[in-house]
């Protein structure tokens, strides 16, 4: 009993230093804001005579500068001032002068750090944020994938796709898939493969548990499973705290996404190509016509009416921007399969897509890896694009397929841009690359695992990547298939923006 007494006596007395303290802290606060005793620009007045006073003074102008420079301070320097704010803090609870006068001094030296800071940001801008975005490509889960990816007691389990890439997804501050599938439900049928892809819920688990924050749902088989397949789709990936872009539930929600990534708003887009419908106010994808009430609910595009399409995507850019986004990616289904070179009409929606202003253009649907190409848009802007991203992970396997039989079907990437916001407010891209991947087929306890590997040259083991024998000299045909598509266009890039080549063939 007389501990508890004894232990409630020095919390009360703890709580009363508390008050006392915030107590003084307020005065002098009213004290500045009456007279102008101080601001970020100048010195603490002689008024304050106390160690105390001195200290409520300094934790104000961090309070100052952090509110009025918000942004224009590099995370490390933030977490610096916070630091020497709440170590002051912490001494004026002791009631010490000897340690709240040297916390004070700490703090003060933050503050002439940042003041210089921020006086070189006039003439030298620094970067005070970065946002790293990471684009995969084609989820194909055929057949035998699904089946394959069956347990004993019924449930499916995707996870052994991922666990070579995971590390690699992750490390992006935010990750896209493109979803080239439905999880229409067993009310949509039964699980099927291509060509109807009707595909288990798990499988969003799986690539959410690799560090997946948003699924690409515009593509050529969002419809596959119907209206309320391709609804249930979007629906779940939601419900999984996963962002889907491209398809949408209600006419009212927005056809884009701007996420704050570490400060820097990025707006995003994806559309597909459609179909000729023949019926007025019904789109065809992948030749099912959708109902009326579906159509506006997937982005997508007619390449028989291009125009119509620049102008959707231009408001679309106008919105993103109004909506405070400060880059822009377009991810865009397009081109033809099996076809390593993009085509006409690739190359000049691209063109259109940077003179509207995009920064970036990523590619997908052609189930091969196509090159890489910076373009420079009207107002003198600079847009990077990738034409197509390959497979992530499918069973177009060299001996599956009956004319393609160079392996390019086995290939993917993760293709990776990090934007920078310096403090002038403007945004750049930094780092530009791509890590090939390639789809790993090998049997585990009598089951078939489609793993993803990443084709990682800084590693020099890639037994760690589970890789062994022949399945080496595989993975390096692959690496050197993709680097020879797309090697040249991102080495120009990189080069010229003051970054290092990448390497383009392994032996």
């Amino acid at each position: 009993m007389e501990h508890s007494r004894e232990y409630k006596r020095r919390v009360r007395k703890r709580i009363l230093r508390r008050r006392l303290i915030m107590g003084a802290i307020c005065l002098v606060l009213a004290a500045t804001i009456a007279i102008g005793v101080f601001s970020c620009s100048g010195k603490t007045s002689s008024v304050f005579s106390s160690p105390a006073e001195t200290a409520a003074a300094t934790i104000a102008k961090i309070d100052n500068i952090l509110l009025e420079h918000s942004g224009k301070i590099p995370a490390a320097e933030v977490e610096k001032l916070t630091a020497a704010k709440d170590a002051l803090l912490a001494a004026c609870e002791t009631a010490d002068k000897t340690q709240i006068k040297a916390k004070n001094l700490v703090a003060e030296q933050e503050i002439a750090n940042i003041k210089a800071l921020l006086e070189k940001a006039l003439t030298q801008p620094y970067v005070v944020a970065t946002a790293s975005v990471g684009s995969a490509g084609d989820i194909l889960v055929h057949t035998p994938i699904l089946w394959n990816a069956q347990r004993s007691d019924g449930s499916f389990d995707f996870t052994n796709i991922v666990p070579q890439v995971k590390s690699y997804m992750s490390a992006f501050d935010y990750m896209s898939v493109n979803l080239e599938v439905t999880c229409g439900g067993t009310e949509a049928g039964k699980y099927d493969g291509y060509p109807a892809f009707n595909i288990p819920d798990t499988i969003l688990d799986a690539f959410k548990s690799a560090g997946v924050d948003m699924m690409l749902t515009a593509n050529n088989h969002a419809y596959d499973t119907g209206a309320k397949g391709m609804l249930r789709t979007v629906k779940v990936i939601k419900k999984k705290g996963i962002d889907a872009l491209g398809t949408r539930e209600n006419i009212a929600d927005k056809d884009y996404i701007v996420k704050d990534i570490n400060g820097i708003k990025i707006g995003m887009v994806c559309y597909t190509y459609e179909n000729e419908s023949g019926t007025a106010g019904r789109k065809s994808i992948n030749g099912r016509l959708m109902t009326a009430e579906a159509s506006p609910l997937i982005k997508s595009f007619n390449y028989n009416n291009l125009p119509a399409f620049y102008a959707d995507a231009a408001n679309t850019f106008n919105e993103m921007k109004q909506d405070g986004a400060e880059a822009v990616i377009y991810y865009i289904h397009w081109g033809n399969e099996y076809q390593r070179t993009p085509n006409k009409h690739q190359k000049d929606i691209a063109q259109r897509l940077s003179d509207i202003g995009a920064d970036v253009i990523v590619g997908g649907h052609p189930h091969v890896v196509q090159p890489f190409q910076t373009l420079t848009g009207v107002n003198g802007n600079e847009t990077v694009c990738i034409y197509s991203t390959g497979n992530f992970v499918s069973n177009q396997r060299i001996e599956a397929m009956d004319n393609q039989k160079t392996g390019h079907t086995e290939d993917g990437m993760i293709f990776g841009v990090t934007f920078q916001k310096w403090s002038n407010g403007k945004i750049t891209l930094g780092d530009v690359n791509i890590l090939p991947t390639w789809v790993n087929l090998k049997t585990v306890s009598g089951k078939k695992v489609y793993e993803i590997a990443p084709l990682d040259t800084s590693v020099s083991d890639w037994t760690t990547f589970g890789l062994t024998g022949s399945k080496i000299d595989k993975a390096k045909a692959s690496y050197n298939r993709t680097m020879a598509l797309v090697g040249e266009g991102l080495n120009n890039y990189r080069t010229s923006h003051g970054m290092s080549a990448v390497q383009t063939t392994i032996e």
